[in-house]
This record gives structure tokens, sequence and C-alpha cells, in this order.
């Protein structure tokens, strides 16, 4: 989940344009095939770029015969709202889901429990590796054990550990500490290992009181907890995966015609090495982020890791007592890992050096408004346009310094509200804005005595062209 958007009010655009279909697609020139739109529960606000790949190729594959509804931060601010999530798809209020493999073992299914075993997957690479071998593709079909319909699963994130006071780089440092985490048994297990105590959290959650938690970097910056305590990021504590799980209700499924179902199983193994591949991408220009908001990237030395992993053993032998499937799982892994040797994935800095033009950087730099109405959006499809009165107006401000864009949402008492940072760079009459969820935007810039305007868009989304290009900003 990205930061509060200046684009909260604005959802984003659902349903992509379609391409033609591959001569092999299933729903390919079946005229018979009916028009499906599936509610689809999303725990987050946005589409995860790795759904969203799996959504594109469901509607290429289905020649835009499905399509979807989504429902958007369902049960959002519940440290439980995987499992509520789940609860929704199994009574039918929504046709399909997807939550993170974590969540299944606290309803009881316990299968995906070995790619979570603490610091086994620490690579992107044993990660893909796990998936070529088909590895979790065989836990799916524990979730049929819960009144699931197994639809598919798509490698994610590693996610990292952030502490709020002192770097958390070693066991002894998570001693009696509060660490905030998904909702899961092996991440009680995994806290209670180093002598902390796990608390649930929702996303986006308020994370004062805590001593750390773990996250993926995208969540990171998204939610900007380098603005909220944050102190420092342990970057090679890749401490587990989080694959993304899809599910459906089995009444609903069923009522699907038999290429529709084939199309939405096929299409999660033909993506998967696109959204591993998707995934290293916003991995890195998220570290990159916050290197650029100055975040320290702690490291763990050798002997701090192995002491991590001996610490974690009784875990991964909790684990395999599960059962029988668990222990074969957990095994096929741990020799992947051995024949495979990746190093432990660690977040890192651009060392590269930004391309910012100095003169250029300095004549943009500044603090400059603008306001926006609820009709500026009309350009936009429907359901990126706010709700509410069209005349309702939305004061911005826009900060550029020190190679940090921040816009503050400028409240009724006067008050600011982060919107937006992220790290910029200038070249010439070039501005690039970085977003790890998204992809960079660049603009092109120009000012006049003190107005600032932004053309030529690439990259974003059409909210965002409404917001960076539809008015002219003027200094303050």
């Amino acid at each position: 989940m990205r930061t509060p958007s200046i684009l909260a009010a604005v959802a984003a655009l659902a349903v992509t344009a379609v391409a033609g279909c591959d001569a092999h697609d299933r729903a390919e020139g079946s005229a018979d095939v009916p028009t499906v739109t599936l509610a689809f529960a999303l725990p987050n606000d946005d589409v995860d770029p790795q759904i969203q790949l799996w959504v594109d190729e469901v509607h290429r594959k289905s020649h835009g015969t499905i399509s979807f509804d989504f429902q958007r931060a369902a049960h959002g601010g519940d440290s439980d709202s995987e499992s509520k999530i789940v609860a929704d798809v199994r009574d039918g209020t929504v046709d399909l889901a997807w939550v993170g493999s974590r969540v299944f073992d606290r309803l009881g299914v316990t299968s995906f429990q070995p790619l979570m075993a603490p610091l086994l997957v620490d690579s992107y690479d044993l990660e893909s590796a796990v998936f070529d071998a088909g590895i979790p593709q065989q836990m799916l079909a524990g979730v049929a054990d819960i009144d699931l319909q197994p639809v598919g699963i798509l490698p994610g994130p590693l996610r990292r550990i952030f502490s709020l006071g002192e770097p958390l780089t070693s066991p002894d440092a998570f001693d009696g500490r509060v660490i905030g985490s998904t909702d899961s048994v092996v991440a009680d297990l995994t806290w209670a290992a180093l002598g902390a105590t796990g608390q649930a959290m929702p996303t986006g959650a308020d994370i004062s009181g805590l001593d750390g938690a773990e996250q993926q970097l995208g969540s990171i910056v998204g939610n900007h907890y380098e603005d909220k305590g944050m102190t420092s990021i342990t970057a090679n504590l890749s401490i587990w995966p989080r694959p993304l799980v899809i599910v459906a209700n089995p009444e609903a499924w069923a009522a699907l015609s038999e290429d529709h179902r084939a199309v939405m199983t096929d299409a999660a193994v033909d993506i998967a090495d696109d959204a591993l591949a998707m995934t290293r991408t916003e991995d890195a220009s998220a570290a990159r982020s916050e290197c650029a908001f100055g975040v320290p990237m702690e490291t763990a030395s050798g002997s701090e890791l192995a002491a991590f992993r001996s610490a974690f053993e009784p875990v991964a032998q909790e684990i395999a007592a599960a059962s029988s499937d668990s222990s074969r799982w957990l095994e096929e892994i741990t020799d992947l890992k051995s024949a495979l040797a990746a190093p432990q994935e660690t977040a890192g800095c651009d060392e590269e050096g930004s391309t910012s033009d100095a003169q250029a950087a300095d004549a943009v730099a500044g603090e400059y408004e603008v306001t926006l109405t609820n009709a500026d959006f009309d350009v936009c499809p429907a359901d990126q346009r706010p709700d509410g009165d069209p005349s309702a107006t939305l004061p911005l401000i826009l900060e550029l310094s020190g190679g940090i864009a921040t816009v503050w949402e400028v409240t009724a008492d006067g008050s600011r509200e982060l919107g937006f940072k992220a790290p910029y760079s200038v070249f010439r009459d070039t501005l690039t804005l970085g977003d790890p969820g998204r992809g960079d935007i660049t603009v092109t810039w120009a000012l006049d005595g003190t107005d600032l305007t932004l053309t030529d868009m690439v990259g974003g989304e059409c909210g965002d062209s409404v917001v960076w290009t539809s008015h002219q900003f003027e200094r303050r």
C-alpha cells in the first residue's frame, strides 16, 4: 500500500485495455462464452502490480469476457482483515479475493508454512526456483480444506525488518521488543524464538508503540514510515516472502464456464515470471527511495545471520511436524537453496548517482500551490473520478527541495496532510518522479516568472495527469 494519495478519492483504473488473444487462448472464437463480472476483494487500496498483471492476462486470454469489480481495502484497519476477506469469499459476499499466503495457518491450513519458514526463502533467485519447481502450486490445493476454490498463487515481495530505535541486526536486539507483523502462526513463533512479542498490524497501521516491524520495501515507502518513527531498515534480513494467493467462492466458481475457469488458473501460471520480475524492480526502486529519504540501510553480519538461523531452527521443526507434506516441501526448498547457493537478498542504495542537472534543479526548487476541483477529473474514466460536488476543491502545495518532491493536501483549517512523497531528479527540461508502485513519472517543466508548468507526462494514470499537468503551479 502506498501513502494516502492525493488521488485517494480517485479509484485506480480497474479494467485495462484488452489486447487480442493468441490462437491458443481458451475463450477465443467462443461466441457462446458469456461476459461475466466478478466481485474481487483486495486487502489494499490499490491493485497490487502482481495482481494487475494477472488481471491483464485474464482479460487478454478471455478476449474481454471476464472483468472484475474490485472491492478495495476490504476490512481496512482490522488486524485480521485477511481472515475476514477469506470469510467473505467462503460465504459468497465476494466471488474471489487475494490474500497473503501467511494468513492461512491462522485458519487451519498449514500447507504454505514452509514458504514462510524464517530466513529460508531469502532471495528472489530462490523464490523463482521454488515457483519453477511447482512447490507453491502444490501447496495451493490446501485451501480446499476450508471450503475455498484455489485459483492461483503468485510470487511476491520479500519482507524486511525495520526499526523504530536501535538497529535490529542481531537476535539479541529483538529480545523483549514488540514487533509489528502480519497475522500468522508462523510469525508468532518467529518472534517468540527471538524473545520478542508479535503484534498483528493492519495495512497502513499506526506504528507508534512498536519497536520494529516486518514489511516489504514497497509498503515501507508507500506508508512513509520514515516520517512516522522508523529509524533504519535491516537490508539483508529478508525474513520471508509474501506470495499472493487467489481464491474463489466454490459456488461462484462452479457457475463459470470451463473456459473461464481455465483462463484464470492458466493466467496465474503464465505470468509468474513477469510478476517476480516486477517485484524485483519495485523492491529496487523502493530501496532507492528510502535511501533518498535518508533512511540508513543496516546489515546483519555473517555471524549475526548464523545466530538468527540457529534461533529459528525450532520454528522450522514445528513447521515440518505439521504434516508429511510440510516436511517434504521444507526439505525440497532447503535442497533447492543449497543447490542454488544464491546470496542473501540485500537492499541497497543506487550508487551510480543522479543525472540531475544542478542548475536546472536549483531553478525549479521551491514551494508551489495549486487548487484542483472534482470537475477537473471528468476527463478520466468514471472509476477514477472523486465522488461528491463537482465544484469541491482540493488545495495542494508542491514542495521541490533536496531531491524530494512532496505534495501536501491543505485541509479546511489550513493544516497540511501528506499526499505524496518521492525522490525526483531534473535533467534539462525534464523532471522525473520516482514511484515504486507504478513506475516513474516524467514531465517537461517550464518556469514563467513564478508559474511552474508541467506538460507531456509519461507514466502514471489519468488522475496523475490531472494533478500534475491540468493547472499551473504558482510559486509561494
